[in-house]
C-alpha cells in the first residue's frame, strides 16, 4: 500500500530535485499540494465508491421532515434505499424541477418516501414524500433535560408514540450537547428516559423527532480525511486509492509546486511539463474505472449460426 511519506519522497526525488535539506518547498506546502491533486483525481474518475461508512452513507429519516444535510465527502449519491424495505427497492432518483412541475404541493406531501433529490440544495438531500408528523414534538419553552436521570419530559406533552429502543433526534435545544441522536430506555407520558449524555437545561424550546427509517445509499466520496503533515512522519498509508492510482499523484503535487513564487522554485515550464503528465494521468484511471465497471456480456450464438457474439 503506498503511503504518504512516499508520495511525498518521490515527488521530491523525481518532480523537484528537492532531496536534500535545506528544501526548497517544506512539507506542508506538499502535503496542501497533495490534497488539491488527490480530490481532483478522485473528483475526475469518482475513484471512491462507499457503500460501508455509515457517517457518509447513512442518513436517519425523521418525523415531518424532508430535507437532510449530505456528508461534506459525498461526491455524487448514485443510488439510495430504506433500510426496512426488505425487497431492497431502490428510491428514485429525481430531481426539484420535475417535481415541481408534476406534483402539486410536493413538499408538504407525506408518506413513505419513493424518491429522493440528491442535490436539493448546496449539501443537502431530500426525500419524496416526507414520513409524515407522528413522533414530532415541537417545544415552546416547555421541554426539559435532566442530566441525572437522563430524561427528557414536555409539560402537557404525550410521547406515546415512542417506544422502547426506538431512536429520537433532537434540535434546537439551547445546550448544542442535547442537539443530537438518543436511543429511548423508558417511556411515559410526558416523559422518557433515553442511554447516552444529556446536559442539563429547563424551558427548552427544542424539536423531538422520531426516526422513522434509515436511508441508505451508495455514493461517489472524497477521502475519509485529508492529509496532514504528520501523515509524512508516520507513513500514513493512503488506503482509498489503488496503489498505481497512487502514482499519478507525483505530477499532480509538482504541477502546483512549481508555481510557488520564490526564484528558487518558480518554474511555469516545469508546472506545465507536469501538469500534462497529470491530465494524461487523469485519463488513464478514468479508462480504468470504465473497465472495472464495464457489465459483462456473455457471448451467445446468433440464430441459426455458429457464429458468437
Amino acid at each position: 500500500m503506498s503511503t504518504v511519506a512516499e508520495v511525498i519522497n518521490w515527488t521530491r526525488k523525481l518532480a523537484l530535485q528537492d532531496a536534500t535539506l535545506p528544501y526548497h518547498w517544506e512539507d506542508e506546502e506538499l502535503i496542501y499540494c497533495l490534497n488539491r491533486c488527490y480530490n481532483e483525481l478522485v473528483k475526475s474518475a469518482l475513484l471512491i465508491k462507499d457503500q460501508s461508512t455509515t457517517a457518509v452513507m447513512e442518513i436517519k429519516l425523521l418525523s415531518n421532515l424532508g430535507i437532510y444535510a449530505l456528508d461534506s465527502r459525498v461526491i455524487q449519491a448514485t443510488q439510495a434505499r430504506l433500510e426496512t424495505d426488505n425487497t431492497q427497492t431502490p428510491l428514485t432518483r429525481t430531481t426539484e424541477i420535475r417535481l415541481n412541475q408534476t406534483v402539486s404541493d410536493w413538499r408538504n406531501e407525506t408518506g413513505t418516501p419513493r424518491e429522493y433529490i440528491p442535490s436539493y440544495s448546496s449539501g443537502y438531500l431530500c426525500v419524496y414524500p416526507k414520513f409524515d408528523d407522528e413522533g414530532e414534538y415541537v417545544g415552546v419553552s416547555n421541554i426539559s433535560f435532566v442530566s441525572g436521570t437522563k430524561t427528557i419530559s414536555q409539560t402537557s406533552g404525550d410521547f406515546s408514540d415512542l417506544t422502547a429502543g426506538g431512536e429520537v433526534t433532537v434540535t434546537g435545544a439551547t445546550n448544542s450537547a442535547n442537539n443530537s441522536t438518543f436511543t429511548v430506555a423508558t417511556v411515559g407520558t410526558d416523559s422518557f428516559t433515553v442511554t447516552g449524555v444529556l446536559t442539563s437545561e429547563l424551558t427548552s424550546s427544542a424539536t423531538i423527532r422520531l426516526v422513522r427509517d434509515t436511508l441508505l445509499m451508495t455514493v461517489s466520496r472524497l477521502g475519509t480525511a485529508r492529509f496532514v503533515v504528520s501523515d509524512i512522519e508516520n507513513d500514513t498509508e493512503i488506503t482509498d486509492i489503488r496503489d498505481d492510482h497512487a502514482d499519478g499523484l507525483v505530477d499532480g503535487i509538482a504541477k502546483r509546486a512549481f508555481l510557488k513564487p520564490n526564484s528558487q522554485t518558480l518554474d511555469p515550464k516545469k508546472a506545465e511539463y507536469h501538469r500534462g503528465l497529470f491530465e494524461e494521468f487523469k485519463k488513464e484511471v478514468r479508462r480504468d474505472m470504465i473497465l472495472l465497471n464495464k457489465p459483462d456480456k456473455s457471448r451467445v450464438p446468433r440464430s441459426g449460426t455458429s457464429i458468437y457474439y
